[in-house]
């Protein structure tokens, strides 16, 4: 090691950081100030390496979340992709160097943040975004839903979600025409969920 090397190591030993495993971590903050220990923070990936930016995060210790939805092609089979083109969501381990290893991973473009660093997403956005995945997979959708339909003559119409028709592929929705709701037999891939 280099003499820069031993006068870094005696210089994060004095500002209160400890070795463990390895690595140096930080006993209550994060480099930037602002971070607590194991928070999560948004990656910008390059376009559609979202999963190999997550595969390369994980090869370098770090936790990831790469939320994604399944989607099915008319007339073919169901296929996942990510809830959020381009983006994947890292959590902090704590070390000093979780930035550096984040941001030199393969695939990964940069970390959203400001000019103080990286800026935390709330655990409860996380946790919300992961209950809404998972219940997606449960049920695509339930009776009395609101929704809306994204594709075909009634796009960007906000509808009610009536029920399944026998063809899996179809599903009937009740749209707001004339003064009041006409049911309507739609492509149930052309439905997203009504903010």
């Amino acid at each position: 090691m280099t003499d820069n090397g031993h006068n870094l190591l005696a210089n994060t030993k004095h500002l209160g950081l400890t070795h463990a495993n390895g690595a140096h971590r930080a006993l209550g903050s994060e480099t930037n100030g602002s971070a607590s220990p194991l928070a999560w923070y948004v990656v910008r990936s390059k376009p559609r390496a979202e999963s190999i930016g997550s595969a390369s995060l994980q090869a370098r210790g770090l936790q990831t979340y790469l939320p994604s939805w399944r989607q099915r092609r008319r007339g073919g089979a169901a296929y996942v992709e990510p809830l959020f083109p381009g983006y994947l969501f890292v959590q902090c381990d704590g070390c000093i160097d979780w930035q550096l290893r984040a941001r030199s991973a393969p695939n990964v473009v940069r970390l959203l943040g400001g000019d103080n660093g990286p800026e935390a997403v709330p655990p409860s956005l996380i946790d919300e975004i992961r209950h809404r995945c998972e219940q997606q997979i449960a049920t695509p959708f339930v009776p009395g839903e609101r929704v809306r339909v994204m594709h075909g003559p009634f796009r960007e119409l906000d509808a009610v979600f009536d029920s399944d028709c026998s063809s899996r592929d179809r599903a009937r929705i009740l749209v707001h025409l004339l003064n009041r709701l006409v049911p309507v037999v739609v492509d149930v891939q052309s439905l997203r969920r009504a903010l």
